[in-house]
């Protein structure tokens, strides 16, 4: 992985455990900012891919399904355990929809309501990534019989420009695209990143400005409607993420030298490694019964407890899901 990506990866973890926790003291402002951490995932997953090839397909979906899937299976099983055997509280009937990585599906289909476990609310990005991942399959085949898609910039700009309008429009009838809009804005751009020149930053810095002053604006007119809540914070967030994603590559670009040691270090790896493992096992003891809040022994000794049980919850998810990958994927190549 490229370095500044693996700075970007790492700060949306950060941004999206420092989300929930902004919840769970009640600052819900910089909840909604530092929510961008999932647009900030999504397009470096996005970039990684613009210039690698999947492989065969069948390989690509088991490899993807194994790195996504098992560590939802593993947060699943753990927690609704632990429910069960300390509170009495079964929600194994919520199996299906794990086990079918389901628990994201009203995130793109907001009218579908399925039975989800609340401390496990984080898991729906786990859907949404490896649905794109699918529909990565399909650019590639694309781009594979068209060989000289990808070099004509007229082509790219219009299909983008066809998607970006076909998302706007399915907005409006709670079908919500914007997840994919910003997965392949970080393919694209991938493939197509311009120079990333002073005035082009000073540039696109007033633009981020401008769509959160009108989100700001549009706010006190539609908030609640679907075309605020789909659209304008969807669509504003998306351009607030990709601006932080060109600031950590100036960042990165001016600091070179000694960045590039930071994340040669043995530390920068384990925590690059751990993103997503993290990401999985932060949130049941946030919200649920497992709140660390119900201990009632104070806020910083709840915080300690929260750190500790995310990162013992963490390596638990991530040894197992790398013995799985290892035995049913590695093994078998």
């Amino acid at each position: 992985m490229k370095n500044d990506m693996s700075i970007a990866k790492v700060v949306a973890m950060f941004m999206i455990v420092g989300c929930h926790l902004s919840e769970w003291f009640g600052v819900n402002i910089v909840a909604m900012i530092l929510n961008v951490g999932v647009e900030i995932f999504l397009f470096v997953s996005g970039y990684l891919y613009a210039d690698k090839n999947i492989g065969g397909v069948k390989s690509f979906i088991k490899k993807k399904f194994l790195k996504i899937c098992i560590p939802t299976y593993i947060a699943f099983l753990i927690i609704a355990l632990i429910n069960n055997i300390i509170f009495h509280t079964s929600y194994f009937y919520m199996t299906p929809v794990y086990l079918l990585n389901l628990q994201g599906i009203n995130f793109i289909f907001n009218n579908i309501s399925l039975p989800v476990l609340d401390s496990l609310g984080q898991l729906w990005f786990m859907t949404i990534i490896f649905i794109n991942y699918l529909i990565l399959i399909i650019v590639k085949k694309i781009e594979n019989r068209n060989k000289g898609f990808e070099k004509n910039n007229k082509k790219i700009c219009v299909a983008l420009a066809i998607f970006f309008c076909v998302a706007i429009a399915l907005a409006f009838l709670k079908v919500n695209l914007c997840y994919s809009v910003i997965f392949f804005v970080g393919y694209l751009y991938g493939k197509k990143a311009p120079e990333l020149t002073r005035n082009r930053y000073i540039f696109f810095t007033i633009i981020m400005l401008i769509a959160m002053l009108c989100r700001i604006i549009t706010r006190h007119i539609w908030d609640g409607t679907i075309f605020y809540n789909n659209i304008i914070v969807n669509y504003t967030h998306m351009i607030l993420g990709v601006w932080i994603i060109v600031s950590i590559q100036i960042f990165y670009f001016m600091n070179k030298t000694w960045v590039d040691k930071v994340c040669k270090s043995r530390a920068w790896r384990t925590l690059n490694a751990y993103t997503m493992p993290i990401y999985v096992s932060h949130y049941p003891f946030l919200i649920g019964n497992l709140n660390v809040s119900h201990l009632s022994i104070g806020v910083i000794p709840e915080m300690i407890i929260f750190v500790f049980a995310t990162l013992i919850l963490a390596f638990i998810v991530k040894n197992l899901t790398d013995i799985a990958y290892n035995i049913m994927y590695v093994q078998s190549c």
